[in-house]
């Protein structure tokens, strides 16, 4: 899975993909250290990652939220 490959198996085990819509992929994050990190520092390179790897998703842009307990 392209996810998976973009952010290695121990970030994958923390997050899992919501829905792609409207060229907005919400990716649901296990704890608020790992949303700001992903958030302040990865949003841009895993983006781009995501747009080489599945060209026909149309992914504009990532959205992060916390994953609901």
């Amino acid at each position: 899975m392209a996810w998976r490959e973009a952010v290695g198996e121990d970030m994958a085990a923390q997050t899992s993909l919501g829905q792609l819509r409207r060229g907005v992929l919400t990716v649901e994050v296990a704890s608020a250290p790992l949303l700001a990190e992903l958030v302040g520092f990865r949003q841009d390179e895993l983006l781009t990652e995501l747009r080489e790897r599945c060209p026909r998703e149309a992914i504009a842009s990532l959205r992060f939220q916390r994953r609901r307990a």
